[in-house]
């Protein structure tokens, strides 16, 4: 059985931020405080917002997690 999830979309133009080899701390959420890097650009569901597809990226935390995080919660690490 299908079950509609969400009616969040994001315009076709989507502009991500940042791109793979870039370094990000995550600044809210289950990973806050964490940093890694970016691995690839994605639409999908996050580790936060599981029933949500959103413009995202996977992350290679420096612990060597990968995580699927929206792009709303990194900023750049300085």
């Amino acid at each position: 059985m299908f079950h509609y999830q969400s009616t969040t979309l994001e315009p076709i133009g989507f502009h991500y931020r940042f791109s793979r080899g870039d370094r990000v701390e995550i600044i809210s959420g289950k990973f806050k405080g964490h940093t890694g890097t970016v691995d690839a650009n994605v639409f999908q569901r996050s580790a936060d917002f599981p029933k949500d597809h959103l413009p995202c990226h996977h992350v290679l935390l420096d612990n060597h997690l990968v995580i699927t995080i929206n792009v709303n919660q990194v900023e750049a690490l300085t």
